[in-house]
C-alpha cells in the first residue's frame, strides 16, 4: 500500500505470488491485532467496574460496622439502666418485708378487723390478682389460689402468673394497708379463715348451681376462642375446634411482654385453659369477681349440671372443647332421635345438656385459705350433687388428664358414687370410629401405656399443701394403691373393646393383666369377645384369653353378623339385623344391646338418605321414599313434624303411607289427631301384637274410652274384652261404658264385664241390671249374660230381681239359654 503509481496509473508489480501471500499475512496480522485491541479495552471496562462494586462493599461494611458500634453503646445503656431499677426494686422489696413485719406486729397486738379489705387482692398492671404463686400445668381444676385451689402442679416453675417484680405502687399499698384499722372482733378473737369459694365480693355460692348448657360453651367457643366446622359423612357430624382467636390473643400478649417473659418475669401464654383463664376469662369477670357460669346464669335457674367435665389444664381447650362436643353429639346421634334431621337440630338438642367444667364453673377470683379435706373443694360438692348422672373424662393425643392428681381422684370419686364414666377425645382412635384402624395403632397402646401407670402418689398436684389433703383422702378410702388399682382397671376396661376390635393383642393382654372387665363392651354394645372372633377366630388367642379372663361365652356367637348390622351397605345391615333378632337365649342377651344400636343407626342412615325425597314436591317421590322407610320399627319424636304434614298431604296415598308407618312405629303421636280415622289407626297398631301388645298398652286404651268418636270408644272395649281378668283393674271406667249414647258401645262394656271374675264385676252388678231395660235387644241379652256369670250374693246384694222380672228376666240363666 506504501508503494508509488507510475505514470499510467497502476500500481506497480510486487513481485509476484510470494509478495501477495506476504500481503494477505500482513492484512491477516492487522485485523488479529485490532480484535485484540477491543478484547483488552473489554476486560479494562470490566475490572474498573469490578473495583467500584468492591469500593462500594467496603463502604457498606463501614457503615454497618459503626451501626453496630452504636447499638452496642446503646444496648450496655439501657443494660445499666435495667441493673439500676433492678437494684431499685431490692430495695422496695426490702421496705415491703419491713412493712410486713410491722403489720405483723400490730396484728398481734390488736387483730385488725374482717371486712371486705380482708378480700383486697394487689393486682398487676393488666388488673389480674397478684397471687405471687407460680402457675404450673394441672388438671381439671381452676387457676393457683383461685376457688377449691384448682390447677395441678407438673413439678416444673416455668408458668408463672404474675411478675415477680414489685412496683412502687404495690409498696404505696402495702404501705396504706400497714396502717392500723379498728377492730370489731372482741379482744383476743382470733380471725377464721375458711375456703374462699365463689364471688370475693357476695356470700359464696352453692357449687351444685353453677352449671351451665353446652350451648352456652359453644356459643363462648365461637365468639373468644375460635371456630367450629363440621364434617356430615358419617352416621353423627363430627366437629373440627380450633382455638384461632384465642391463638392470637396469645400471640399478641407474648409480643406485648417478650421482654418480662424472656426473663422469666411472666409466662408466655398458650392455647390451654391457662391462657383461656388469663386472656378470656378474667376480663369478661371481673366485673362481676365471679365465675363464667354464674355470668352465664346469675340467678341459679335450670344451673344443676347433670355432666361433669375433667380434663387437663395443659391440653388445647379448641382439642378439649372438640371431643367434648363430639362426644355429646355422637351419643345423641347414636339415639336415631334426630335420624336424617338437618344439624341444627341435633346441636339444638345437645345445647341443653348441663355441664359442670372447673375452669369455667369455679370462680378465678377468690381465694382457698385453710381447706383441710378434700370434701370442702367445690367440684366434689358439685360431683356429690344427686342431680349428677356422669363423668366424661376428656383425653388429649398426650393422654395428660391421666397424670393428674385431681383427675384422677375426680374419676375415682365418680367411680365410687356409681355414676357414669364415659371417655371422650379429638382422636379418630378413641371415638370408637370402625374407620380409624391406623389411628388405633399410633394411640391407642400410648393411652393403655399411661393408663396403666396411673399413681396418685406420684401425680401432679396444686401449690403446697395439697399432698396433705389428698394423703388423707386416700387413707379414707384404701389408699393409694387401692384406687390406683380401681383407676388403672376403669381406664383398661374402656381401653379393652378398642384394642379387640384394633386386633392388637400385646395391649388386650396388657388391658387385661390391668385389671379390665373381659365382658366390656364398646358404645355400641359390641363386646370385647365379638370384636376378638369376629377378627381373629373362636380358636384365636384374644378369644381364649377372653374366655379364661371371663367373657361371656354367648358374645362369641354369629360375632361377623353383629359387626355386619354397621355395615355400609343397608341389604347387608337388614339382612344382619334379621339374623340377630333371630337368636334367643343367652345369644339374643349377649347382643340386645348392639341390636338396638344397629337399629337407630340403620334408622339414621335410611332416613338421612330418603329424608330429600320425602320433602319433594313430586308425590311419586314422596310415595317411594314413604315405602323405603316403612320397614323402620322406630320413629322418633324429632320425626313427629315431617310425618304430621305427610299424614295431611293433597296424594291420598301419600297420607295413608305415611299413617301406616306412624301407627306402627309411633302410635302415639296419632292418638291426639283430631281425625277420628287416625286415632283408629293408631288403636289397631297398638292392639295389632295379640294379647301381649294390648295388656302391656291397656292404659292407654282405657283412655280411649272416653273419645268422641264412638267407633274408637267401641274398638278400645273390643280390644280389652281379648285380656280377660287382666282388665279388671278397668272395671270401673268399662262400667261407665254402660251409659253410652251408642248402644254397640254399651253392649261391647257388657262383653268385657262378662269376662272378668265375679269378684271384678261385682261392685258395678248395679248398672247391669239396669241395662236389663235396655231399648236395644242384643244390650239386654248381654246383661242378662253378664248376670249369669255374677253370683248370687252379687245379684242379691245388687236388689236387681224385681227389675229383672219386670224385664222379662226372672231367671238369668234361663234367659241366658
Amino acid at each position: 500500500r506504501r508503494g508509488r503509481r507510475g505514470d499510467g496509473g497502476v500500481w506497480p508489480s510486487m513481485g509476484g505470488g510470494a509478495s501477495r501471500r506476504r500481503l494477505q499475512e500482513v492484512v491477516a496480522e492487522a485485523v488479529a491485532a485490532d480484535a485484540t485491541r477491543s478484547r483488552v479495552e473489554e476486560l479494562e471496562a470490566a475490572a474498573g467496574a469490578a473495583v467500584e462494586e468492591v469500593e462500594a462493599s467496603k463502604a457498606r461494611e463501614r457503615a454497618q460496622i459503626q451501626k453496630t458500634t452504636g447499638l452496642k453503646e446503646s444496648l450496655a445503656k439501657e443494660e445499666a439502666k435495667v441493673r439500676a431499677k433492678e437494684e431499685e426494686v431490692r430495695k422496695f422489696a426490702a421496705q415491703v418485708e419491713q412493712l410486713q413485719a410491722q403489720v405483723k406486729s400490730l396484728e398481734d397486738r390488736a387483730p385488725l378487723q374482717d371486712d371486705d379489705d380482708d378480700n383486697d387482692e394487689d393486682e398487676d398492671e393488666d388488673g389480674d390478682v397478684d397471687t405471687g404463686e407460680v402457675r404450673e400445668g394441672g388438671g381439671g381444676g381452676s387457676v393457683c389460689g383461685a376457688a377449691g385451689g384448682a390447677d395441678e402442679e407438673t413439678g416444673q416453675t416455668t408458668r408463672k402468673e404474675h411478675s415477680d417484680v414489685i412496683s412502687p405502687r404495690h409498696v404505696a399499698d402495702a404501705s396504706v394497708s400497714a396502717s392500723p384499722k379498728p377492730s370489731r372482733l372482741p379482744p383476743g378473737a382470733s380471725r377464721q379463715q375458711g375456703p374462699r369459694i365463689g364471688n370475693a365480693n357476695k356470700e359464696p355460692t352453692d357449687p351444685c348451681l353453677r352449671g351451665f348448657c353446652l350451648g352456652n360453651l359453644k356459643r363462648f367457643f365461637e365468639e373468644h376462642v375460635g371456630e367450629v366446622s363440621f364434617e356430615e359423612d358419617g352416621v353423627a357430624p363430627r366437629p373440627t375446634c380450633l382455638a384461632t382467636k384465642l391463638m392470637r390473643k396469645c400471640t399478641a400478649y407474648n409480643a406485648d411482654h417478650r421482654t418480662d417473659i424472656s426473663r422469666g418475669r411472666l409466662a408466655a401464654q398458650r392455647t390451654d385453659m391457662f391462657g383461656l383463664q388469663k386472656l378470656v376469662v378474667r376480663p369478661l369477670t371481673k366485673e362481676r369477681q365471679s365465675s363464667l357460669a354464674e355470668l352465664w346464669n346469675p340467678d341459679g335457674t335450670q344451673a344443676k349440671a347433670t355432666l361433669f367435665v375433667s380434663h387437663s389444664w395443659c391440653e388445647d381447650f379448641g382439642e378439649t372443647f372438640e371431643g367434648l362436643y363430639a362426644h355429646a353429639i355422637g351419643r345423641a346421634a347414636a339415639s336415631g332421635a334426630h335420624a336424617g334431621l338437618p344439624r341444627e337440630d341435633l346441636e339444638a338438642d345437645v345445647a341443653e345438656l348441663r355441664l359442670y367444667m372447673r375452669g369455667l364453673s369455679e370462680s378465678p377470683w377468690g381465694r382457698r385459705r385453710g381447706v383441710a379435706s378434700l370434701e370442702e373443694f367445690p367440684w366434689f360438692i358439685a360431683l356429690q350433687a344427686p342431680s349428677m348422672e356422669r363423668l366424661v373424662v376428656v383425653l388429649d393425643r398426650s393422654a395428660a388428664v391421666l397424670t393428674r392428681a385431681w383427675c384422677n381422684a375426680e374419676h375415682f370419686e365418680a367411680q365410687r358414687l356409681g355414676r357414669e364414666i364415659s371417655f371422650a377425645s379429638r382422636l379418630d382412635a378413641l371415638r370408637e370410629d370402625p374407620s380409624s384402624d391406623k389411628c388405633n395403632e399410633l394411640s391407642l397402646p400410648h393411652v393403655l401405656a399411661v393408663g396403666l401407670e396411673v399413681d396418685l402418689e406420684r401425680a401432679a398436684l396444686d401449690a403446697e399443701g395439697d399432698g396433705e389433703v389428698l394423703q388423707v383422702w386416700m387413707a379414707k378410702h384404701g389408699g393409694g394403691g387401692a384406687i390406683n388399682r380401681a383407676l388403672r382397671a376403669s381406664v383398661a376396661t374402656w381401653l379393652l373393646p378398642l384394642l379387640a376390635r384394633a386386633g392388637l393383642l400385646p395391649g388386650l393382654r396388657a388391658a387385661l393383666r390391668g385389671g379390665a372387665d373381659a365382658k366390656a363392651a364398646d358404645r355400641r354394645g359390641i363386646q370385647s369377645l365379638t370384636h376378638a372372633v369376629a377378627r381373629f377366630g373362636e380358636g384365636s388367642e384374644a378369644a381364649q384369653a377372653l374366655l379364661a379372663a371371663g367373657a361371656d361365652k354367648a358374645a362369641a356367637s354369629c360375632a361377623a353378623e353383629v359387626l355386619e348390622m354397621f355395615h355400609d351397605d343397608p341389604a347387608i345391615r337388614e339382612r344382619a339385623m334379621v339374623e340377630i333378632g333371630n337368636l334367643s337365649g343367652s345369644s339374643k342377651a349377649a347382643h340386645a344391646r348392639a341390636l338396638a344400636a344397629a337399629r337407630a343407626e340403620h334408622a339414621t342412615r335410611v332416613m338421612r338418605t330418603h329424608m330429600a325425597d320425602l320433602k319433594s314436591g313430586v308425590p311419586d317421590r314422596r310415595r317411594s321414599a314413604l315405602k323405603k322407610v316403612a320397614a323402620l320399627t322406630t320413629l322418633k319424636s324429632a320425626h313427629a313434624k315431617l310425618f304430621e304434614q305427610l299424614m295431611q298431604d293433597d296424594d291420598p296415598c301419600v297420607r295413608e303411607a305415611a299413617t301406616e308407618i306412624v301407627a306402627k312405629a309411633r302410635p302415639e303421636m296419632l292418638l291426639q289427631e283430631k281425625d277420628p280415622k287416625l286415632r283408629g289407626a293408631a288403636l289397631k297398631a297398638l292392639t295389632s301384637g295379640g294379647p301381649q301388645d294390648i295388656a302391656r298398652n291397656a292404659q292407654t286404651l282405657v283412655q280411649l274410652l272416653a273419645d268422641g268418636d264412638w267407633i274408637v270408644r267401641h274398638s278400645a272395649l273390643h280390644a280389652l274384652g281379648q285380656i280377660g281378668e287382666v282388665a279388671a283393674p278397668f272395671a270401673g271406667a268399662i262400667a261407665q261404658c254402660l251409659n253410652d249414647e251408642q248402644w254397640y258401645v254399651r253392649h261391647a262394656a257388657l262383653q268385657v264385664l262378662a269376662n272378668l271374675s265375679p269378684a271384678a264385676a261385682a261392685p258395678h252388678a248395679p248398672a247391669i241390671v239396669a241395662r236389663l231395660g235396655d231399648a236395644e235387644r242384643e244390650v239386654r241379652k248381654a246383661a242378662a249374660e253378664a248376670l249369669a256369670r255374677v253370683n248370687g250374693e252379687v245379684a242379691g246384694a245388687a236388689g236387681g230381681g224385681s227389675r229383672a222380672a219386670a224385664a222379662g228376666w226372672s231367671e238369668p240363666p234361663v234367659a241366658c239359654r
